[in-house]
């Protein structure tokens, strides 16, 4: 019975992003962190991405090792911790809004964790969770005024994440809308320190912009704009569409809750809900023009979103705030386990595992698209310590984007013919493993 009721949650409740099978975003976070500190500066720069979450994962690692539920417990950390500061932070905010209920700070951290959009990415192994806390203590530094803590984790931001720099564009127009005159704009100069800082990248990030010419990213429609703010709240990807006309909903309602405590509070109230529309509606304008949009890139805007709803709680319903609190509290939890079914990845573990039990060492492993070659390594290589080459077969006349990762590929991990006299094993993306001793280069990608 507890075997069965252990299935049930695994597969059921939020702990199934825990334990499913590693994607390959999640490979290459690994794989990039396996290397020492100064290849895993090099590895970031010819990629797009600063170098910061990946040395945190190194040494993570060192200490408890690369499995899957090791490497995403570094998440979970940081999504605890992003929970942790959204108190103090809202327990100020309540203060500034006359708001006397000692509740409300809890009720906006367990909001934070119970957050569809960042509870999702608290349990994979990428840099969004630690994004979302740099992003937190941020504003909580900015609005308290701790100068030094906010120069330390806007500069950790920027290493951890170029999509912080919206974030803190938006911090730097508060500062410059809400001082009074030139003497106390002076005084906020401080908040420059993090790009001084963060000069010894920039050339790197330039390099990594002037060759983006080629990209991943889609185009956004009327779509994207309409639900963009529910999309940052739920990890909505397009799927199922039934919920696009709920999220235009929660957009406006959200926007119309900013706009109502601008009414209350202009200073305190500026500062929030240009944390919740600067970058998304900034990043909505470029794509536009040229396609950038990723919500999972701006999550840290769910934390704002969470925050809003817990003050629009405690301000418009007072005596029954606890109601109110639990109702929601209690969507977020039914809404976490019926979108599990939306954000499944494709389980690579079951073949590959079947795989390693018969491979001999010197068997070649070859996938047929690039984007199977991190989970096949990872799996094959780290998690079942099987030494076999791993390759990715291609046409003559195919080449590897950058954006798949190149930055850990080698030439010597791409072959355009399939070697004779060894026994090889293609990996399909459909997750079919099939024996290619016979197998013709003439049709490849079958």
């Amino acid at each position: 019975m507890l075997s069965s009721l252990w299935l049930y949650i695994n597969q059921n409740t939020p702990l199934f992003y825990l334990t499913q099978t590693i994607w390959r975003d999640e490979a290459f976070s690994v794989l990039v962190a396996q290397k020492n500190p100064w290849e895993i500066i090099q590895a970031t720069s010819a990629d797009f991405t600063p170098p910061l979450y990946y040395l945190i994962l190194h040494y993570w690692m060192l200490l408890f090792g690369s499995g899957e539920v090791a490497t995403r417990l570094l998440s979970l950390v940081f999504h605890i911790g992003t929970a942790y500061v959204v108190y103090p932070l809202t327990k100020y905010l309540c203060r500034q809004l006359k708001l006397n209920n000692r509740f409300l700070p809890i009720y906006a951290s367990i909001l934070t964790l119970l957050n569809p959009m960042l509870l999702y990415y608290g349990f994979e192994v990428r840099a969004y969770s630690l994004l979302a806390l740099f992003v937190t203590i941020s504003f909580y530094a900015l609005i308290t005024k701790h100068r030094y803590l906010y120069i330390a984790a806007a500069s950790l931001g920027l290493y951890t994440h170029y999509y912080f720099a919206l974030a803190y564009l938006s911090q730097i127009m508060y500062l410059f809308f809400t001082s009074k005159g030139n003497k106390d704009l002076r005084k906020q100069l401080y908040i420059t320190t993090p790009t001084i800082i963060f000069i010894p990248w920039i050339p790197y990030l330039i390099e990594q912009v002037i060759s983006s010419s080629e990209s991943w990213y889609y185009p956004i429609n009327l779509q994207t704009w309409l639900t963009s703010l529910g999309s940052l709240f739920t990890n909505y990807q397009g799927k199922p569409e039934s919920l696009t006309k709920p999220l235009t909903y929660f957009t406006a309602s959200i926007t119309a809750i900013a706009l109502f405590f601008i009414s209350k509070q202009k200073k305190i109230a500026t500062l929030l809900a240009t944390w919740l529309l600067f970058p998304p509606l900034i990043l909505l304008t470029i794509s536009e023009f040229k396609p950038l949009w990723v919500n999972r890139y701006l999550l840290y805007t769910a934390v704002v979103e969470s925050i809003l709803i817990t003050l629009f709680i405690g301000k418009v319903f007072r005596k029954t705030h606890l109601l109110l609190f639990v109702l929601v509290a209690l969507t977020l939890i039914w809404f976490n386990n019926w979108f599990i079914q939306y954000q499944r990845k494709m389980d690579y573990r079951p073949p590959l595992n079947t795989l390693q039990e018969y491979l001999m060492p010197s068997d070649l492993v070859v996938v047929t698209d690039s984007l199977l070659f991190f989970e096949t390594r990872y799996y094959l290589n780290n998690i079942n310590k099987k030494p076999n080459s791993i390759k990715i077969f291609l046409r003559e006349d195919e080449y590897l984007p950058r954006y798949v990762g190149t930055a850990i590929i080698d030439k010597e991990d791409i072959i355009y013919n399939l070697p004779k006299g060894k026994t090889i094993y293609l990996l399909k993306p459909d997750g079919n493993i099939v024996s290619a001793n016979n197998y013709e280069h003439s049709q490849p990608h079958n």
